[in-house]
C-alpha cells in the first residue's frame, strides 16, 4: 500500500472502530500473519 500511494503507513486498523488503530509495526504484522519462526 505504501509503495502504491507513495506515502508511509503510520497506523493500521485492527478492528472496526476508530479506537482499533495501532501504530504500524512491520515486524508485528509479519508475525501476526505468519506466526513465530520455529527455533526463535
Amino acid at each position: 500500500i505504501a509503495y502504491t500511494i507513495g506515502k508511509p503507513l503510520f497506523f493500521i486498523g485492527v478492528g472496526q472502530g476508530y479506537d482499533d488503530q495501532i501504530p504500524f509495526d512491520p515486524d508485528w504484522m509479519i508475525k501476526s500473519i505468519f506466526g513465530e519462526k520455529e527455533g526463535s
